[in-house]
Parts: C-alpha cells; structure tokens; sequence
C-alpha cells in the first residue's frame, strides 16, 4: 500500500469506551483514525482552530453516532463545521451507532469500501499515473496498486486481472488505466465488460482512466477520466468522493 486513509472520528467524550473499539478496528484495517479527546484541556476552545483546519484539510469523516453526541455541543459544532466545509469541496461522512452494545463491524466496512482505491496498470505508464496516485494520497485515500508487465503471457495476464480486479473490487474501487499500449488497452476494456456483466462487486465502482485517448469513439464505452486532461488526477478525486463515477 502507497497511502493510508485518513479519517477524522467525531464522537462524544462520553462515548470514549465503543470508540476505542472504533479506533481499534479502523487500526487493524490499515487506517488512520484521527480522534480528539479534549477531557484534558482546561479550555477546549483554544483547541478549535487546530479542530477547524483538520475539517478542511480531511475528506473522510465518521460519525459516532449516540444520544450523548447528540446532546454534545462540542460535537454538533464539529459537525457543523464539515457541513460548512462540505460547500467548498467535496467530503465522504460515514455514521456508527456506538450507544448500542453490539459492535457494527459491517457498517464501517461499508463505509471504508469507499476509502480505499485500488489501481492497475501497465508498467510502461508508471510515470502517467503517478500523479493520480499522488493527488489521492493527499486526498487521503487509502491507495494500492497492481503492476502488470509487458512480457506477462496473455493468458497470465487475463488470470491475474481478474483475480486481483474482483478481489479489489471487494474491498473499495478499482481504477483502470488504458494506457499507451494497446495491448494493455484491450485487456483492461476486456474484464471491465466482463466484470460489468457479471454484475461483479455489489456496486463497486470501476473507473477508467484514458491516459492515451484510445477509448474516444469505440462504442458502448464511457471514460469516467479522460487523462489528456491537466486537472485528470483531481477529476478523479473529485469522482471517487461524489460518487459520480460509480456505476
């Protein structure tokens, strides 16, 4: 993994017992869960400017869900300032009970699914799609990637892409990245139709990005990212957190 997913945890002080367990699974998942516990503070209100500029900076924020946050100042101002925040780029909010005694483990899967961003590419475009691997690192997205190379058999090639695609697509979104190649081009076209009638991922999203504008004009084919395009890599941010590429 290139990148982390960064998530700020909003919560109730009162609540600190069931976020641990919050904070801990995040953990486990190879996030990193960011939590602000202002017990120890004489005056909390000399903390917020620190609190407001991580709202701004972060894109991914999870809720704590509880009678005590509900009734927490503190928190519905936190909240507020992400609904403010929401009006100048986009932001992904996930919610959990953490009042109840069970523990939702699949509703924070649920949410992390959108955290993680998983890219497969030639290694001939390497340099073409480290700036989207960058943008999303920043972005705080939890980024992998599969790199397949040029000698690989096709037969190799078509077995792995589709293990590694329906894998990924499990566990967050799958970026495609037709490149210079049109071997590589063909292949990527290949499973993401396949993928597609298969009705593969339970709602993943799969993203093309054109690097080399090959897609124009073939049929029944939609570029979620046309990467000819200078501001390509923020598109696809931009994409993966309104859900505008998503099928």
């Amino acid at each position: 993994m290139i990148g982390k997913t960064l998530i700020f945890v909003s919560h109730a002080s009162a609540d600190i017992k069931m976020v641990r367990r919050v904070r801990n699974y995040l953990e486990e998942k190879d996030t990193i869960p960011l939590l602000f516990h202002l017990v120890a503070l004489t005056n909390a209100e000399e903390f917020w400017p620190l609190i407001e500029r991580e709202i701004l900076a972060r894109n991914f924020f999870l809720y704590c869900e509880s009678e005590a946050a509900e009734r927490s100042q503190w928190v519905q101002r936190e909240r507020h300032a992400v609904e403010l925040a929401r009006h100048k780029k986009p932001k992904r909010i996930g919610h959990i009970r953490v009042d109840r005694s069970d523990f939702d483990a699949q509703q924070l899967d649920k949410f992390l699914r959108d955290t993680f961003v998983y890219f497969m590419f030639d290694v001939g475009d390497r340099k073409a799609v480290a700036p989207y691997s960058a943008a999303l690192v920043e972005a705080g997205f939890g980024v992998a990637q599969s790199i397949v190379g040029a000698d690989a058999s096709s037969q190799t090639l078509r077995e792995d892409l589709e293990a590694n695609i329906e894998e990924a697509m499990d566990g967050g979104w799958v970026v495609l990245f037709a490149g210079l190649s049109p071997r590589w081009t063909r292949t990527q076209l290949l499973h993401y139709n396949k993928l597609k009638v298969r009705g593969k991922g339970k709602g993943r999203g799969i993203v093309i990005v054109d690097l080399g504008g090959r897609l124009q004009g073939l049929g029944g084919i939609i570029t979620a990212i046309d990467g000819r395009q200078e501001n390509a890599p923020i598109a696809l941010v931009n994409a993966l957190l309104t859900e505008q590429a998503r099928d």
